[in-house]
């Protein structure tokens, strides 16, 4: 072995002509050895081994990996060194983040090396897209693109990176290679910014008893002492000054435990509760905040600067983060927030494809910039629970570069993906690291990675519809609401809004996309988003169905029709749930990371019903009508089976009736008014709810909701017990009312014997003005639900946002099948 001082020697010598590239893998042989420091942390070694594997797979060669003490080389072999090693130690310019690194090759070495194990892990993963071609397009095995290579050779030269956003972390992935795929795509959440202060420093097992003074006066004159520290719904008075010491020296042993730990968190306990003692009520504003909360954030930041000047005297280096949340919302009008404080900022900014909200969300930005110079964005970028690719591609690269300009330093996303939208979740990582980059330019690379030159163009044209869905058609739809701080993703309602032809194209265009497929990789990635898609195309095509049923099924060929139809979207609806319930748990990519039956609106178990149930007048009668529905009890979907038999057992009188007076010609009872506030429970109900005989279903009566924000007939009774149940009701919208944002729900809910909600069933639609429309919602009840006892059931038919206009409701009733 040579002397230490030779071989660094000899590692920068360049030949006497010119500079040479360094030569790692020749014609498929190995040249080179990759070198990591005697020591190496965990991370370190699992990186070079990363660039071992592939360097392999690119090119079939295998360069070994051998720690720096046990380096047998000669003076010509090429190294790559993977950290700080002592035969070439790396130096940084001032300044560069934890997270970067700085690549340098000269005479017959290469190093990568960060001030930080993470710079280094990243250095790796850029040499290797960089010099390699390795791209991670996707999670698993099929995921990664590595270009074939007999020869690797690295040019002369240094490169160095850091990222825009320093803190960059996804929620809701799930699994090894979901992990894997954004480690190796440099996610790294740094910011602790989640609530805290109950958890954390103030426990109340340690100071209720000792330091009363610590916790709220709710009513301005009694300290409330939690219990312990699972209590939510209370805050320490910031105005007591004993408290800051407390949380110095708290956090300064936190940070003595866990030196290596970059951050805490100082984010206010969950489900408000500030302190009204007089030193409170006495630093409080006249006005309160945008969300209507009385205005705490003067006394919230200004206690976070003092704790935070006082840490910084032992642990200069921190950061802190917490929620810009509740009554700590808006920007603080007396204090500047400190420069290691990040308050994160919650908004879906997909909504920004509006532009008065996208104005409103600048304002807001911008006046929180004014007193804070560093930032963090909470995003809501989920791809489930949604049922088609919701993707915004220029949109996200708009708004991120404007973060930048804000003072943004750290994001948080929460996404739980549908890897079905392609993309998406690997271009909010590059832009996480640098918004600059051109979002066409990565696109068009991830298309031709992913299913090579000839099939790209199919695959950009299948993203570019739903691109143009989300981020234009949209705007005129129900579904999209520009209040709230995130999009209803548990509502479906937007399905409403999708052209059948955009499903068609979608279908056309997947398919030449797996015909034009050159290799075995690019054919299982096709292969797996045409699998995503298929569960897309299934609910838009099951949820259309509905809105396609006529209003009035005038003769027997019309309900033939209608049944023959909704039977094809029952399939589909079958055919999600089978995808979503059997096929994709088994797939570590597609797994579905929220499950469908967590919302019930989502649920789908009666989409495209509606056809079914409008025959429901012929079925009585007899005839060809019923016969087609006594088939389609015994064809192959059991969703099909299930809503055919239902339909059999009530004409026949063979259901259990469980509802009284569902046409309300008797009056209200036994239903019960429910009329709910806007802006919470407390305050004037919005809106009425009335009987009238100025429309109906059936009968003389119907049940006019006037105006109203929210609320319906409920009808409660005790559970009779295991079965299927179905409830039925009719709805109507009066034509040419501009309602845009009003939906209509009808919803089972079991409860235990708390009362407290179970998951339930539900059907939510935008209703079409001028038809009556059926609601159908059905569900298997068994005894328990995930451990609890069913007491009782909810029956309601919901209207939602009507505050500009009516609904009528009628009919409305629930069958029970033993």
């Amino acid at each position: 072995m040579k002397p230490l001082a030779v071989l660094m020697l000899s590692l920068l010598v360049a030949t006497q002509v010119a500079a040479a590239d360094i030569c790692l893998v020749r014609d498929g042989q190995p040249l080179a050895q990759i070198v990591i420091p005697d020591g190496a942390s965990d991370q370190v070694g699992n990186a070079a081994a990363q660039l071992a594997a592939h360097v392999k797979t690119a090119s079939g060669a295998e360069l070994p990996v051998v720690k720096e003490p046990d380096l047998q080389a000669d003076a010509q072999q090429p190294l790559v060194l993977i950290g700080q090693t002592k035969l070439w130690p790396a130096t940084f310019p001032k300044g560069l983040d934890d997270d970067g690194f700085v690549i340098v090759a000269k005479g017959r070495a290469v190093s990568i090396c960060g001030p930080t194990d993470w710079g280094t892990e990243f250095g790796v993963y850029d040499f290797l897209e960089r010099h390699v071609g390795v791209r991670w397009l996707l999670p698993g095995e099929n995921g990664t693109d590595v270009p074939a290579a007999r020869t690797i050779s690295i040019p002369e030269g240094r490169a160095q990176d850091q990222p825009v956003f320093f803190s960059r972390l996804f929620s809701g992935l799930r699994g090894a290679p979901q992990a894997e795929w954004a480690r190796c795509n440099r996610m790294h959440g740094r910011v602790s910014f989640h609530h805290s202060l109950g958890e954390n420093i103030f426990k109340p097992e340690l100071y209720t008893q000792t330091h009363p003074e610590f916790f709220p006066m709710k009513d301005g004159q009694t300290r409330y002492l939690p219990p312990d520290k699972h209590y939510h719904g209370w805050q320490p008075c910031f105005s007591d000054p004993g408290t800051v010491p407390v949380a110095i020296d708290a956090i300064c042993a936190y940070f003595a435990a866990h030196p290596e730990a970059p951050s805490f968190s100082l984010g206010v306990n969950d489900s408000s509760g500030h302190c009204h003692c007089p030193k409170c009520q006495a630093r409080l504003p006249e006005q309160k905040n945008f969300l209507g909360m009385y205005d705490y954030s003067d006394i919230y930041y200004d206690w976070c600067n003092q704790v935070i000047a006082g840490v910084l005297k032992q642990y200069p280096d921190k950061w802190f983060g917490c929620l810009a949340y509740s009554e700590v919302a808006a920007p603080p009008q007396l204090v500047k927030v400190h420069e290691r404080l990040i308050p994160y900022m919650t908004y879906d900014r997909m909504k920004w494809i509006d532009p008065e909200v996208e104005a409103d969300g600048h304002a807001a930005t911008e006046a929180w910039h004014a007193v804070s110079p560093t930032l963090g964005w909470y995003d809501y970028i989920y791809g489930t629970p949604y049922c088609l690719p919701r993707v915004w591609f220029h949109h996200s690269g708009v708004y991120e570069r404007y973060a930048q300009k804000q003072g943004v330093k750290a994001h948080y996303a929460e996404i739980y993906p549908n890897w079905g939208e392609g993309p998406k979740p690997y271009l909010f990582m590059k832009l996480w690291w640098n918004p600059n980059q051109d979002v066409d330019k990565l696109l068009n690379e991830w298309y031709e990675r992913c299913v090579g030159k000839q099939a790209a163009p199919d695959l950009k044209a299948y993203y570019a519809i739903w691109e143009r869905f989300w981020t234009k058609d949209i705007l005129n739809s129900k579904w999209f609401s520009k209040n709230g701080q995130y999009l209803n993703f548990g509502s479906p309602g937007y399905l409403a809004d999708v052209k059948k032809e955009d499903i068609l194209e979608s279908r056309r265009l997947l398919d030449s996309c797996l015909a034009k497929c050159a290799t075995d990789k690019q054919r299982a990635r096709a292969e797996l988003l045409e699998k995503a898609f298929q569960y897309y195309e299934a609910s838009a095509l099951a949820y259309l169905a509905n809105a396609a049923v006529p209003p009035t099924l005038a003769t027997e060929a019309d309900a033939l029709k209608a049944l023959d139809d909704a039977a094809t979207a029952m399939a589909m609806a079958q055919k999600r749930r089978y995808l979503a319930l059997e096929v994709y748990p088994k797939d570590p990519v597609l797994v579905n990371p929220l499950g469908i039956d967590r919302f019930g609106a989502l649920s789908g178990d009666t989409w495209g019903g509606a056809g079914l149930w409008a025959a429901m007048d012929f079925v009585m009668k007899g005839g060809p009508v019923r016969q087609k529905v006594e088939a389609l009890a015994k064809s192959d979907s059991p969703l099909v089976v299930q809503q055919a038999g239902f339909m059999l057992a009530v004409a026949d009188g063979k259901t259990e009736v469980l509802t009284k007076n569902a046409s309300f010609e008797e009056g209200i009872a036994p239903w019960s008014p429910w009329v709910k506030p806007q802006g919470g429970e407390t305050g004037p109900p919005v809106g009425k709810m009335v009987l009238t005989q100025d429309l109906a279903h059936s009968g003389q009566t119907s049940i006019l909701c006037d105006h109203m924000y929210r609320g319906g007939p409920v009808y409660g009774l005790p559970f009779p017990g295991p079965g299927k149940y179905v409830a039925l009701a009719w709805v109507y919208v009066p034509k040419d009312q501009d309602t845009p944002q009003g939906t209509l729900e009808l919803v089972i809910t079991p409860r235990d014997e708390k009362g407290g909600n179970l998951p339930n069933a539900s059907t939510k639609i935008n209703p079409v003005p001028g038809e009556w429309k059926l609601l159908v919602a059905g569900m298997d009840l068994p005894a328990e639900i995930k451990g609890a006892a069913v007491k009782s059931l909810l029956v309601i038919p919901i209207v939602d946002s009507f505050q500009g206009g009516s609904v009528y409701i009628d009919d409305v009733s629930l069958h029970r099948l033993q």
